[in-house]
């Protein structure tokens, strides 16, 4: 959050403030610090800003179920993202003397992003079947 005014940083105990959202937030209880930053910009020069802000959350609020997602074993950081993105594309594009054009990079990318999740005999099941499609009406099983 930018805007100071959501922040609360005018109030003398904005940081309780912004700790007491935070774990409300972290506990799947978003609409609560929404409902609160609401009420307490009211006729405030700065409530059109503040409500600019309060937009992203309301319409995330299926996102931001943090603690539903760790009870089911998700993960709620960017790290293990970012981990599989070094790993898939470094492995495979930044080793020494290799040069890639945009398009040859983004193909040999997506394969190997079915080959990491594990989905390439479906891939090249489906790549078949759309083959088989043009030329004949049976379709290929395995």
């Amino acid at each position: 959050m930018r805007n100071n005014a959501l922040r609360g940083r005018n109030q003398p105990d904005h940081k309780k403030q912004h700790h007491r959202w935070t774990k409300r937030q972290l506990g799947d209880k978003v609409e609560s610090p929404i409902k609160e930053a609401r009420q307490a910009c009211q006729g405030q020069t700065q409530a059109g800003p503040v409500e600019k802000e309060l937009g992203y959350f309301q319409q995330n609020i299926k996102r931001m179920q943090y603690r539903a997602f760790r009870k089911k074993g998700h993960f709620n950081g960017s790290g293990l993202v970012e981990a599989g993105c070094k790993t898939v594309i470094g492995e495979r594009c930044k080793q020494s003397g290799m040069f890639w054009s945009q398009p040859g990079v983004q193909n040999i990318l997506a394969l190997r992003c079915i080959q990491s999740s594990k989905r390439l005999d479906d891939f090249w099941k489906f790549r078949l079947n759309n083959h088989v499609k043009r030329n004949d009406p049976l379709q290929f099983t395995c």
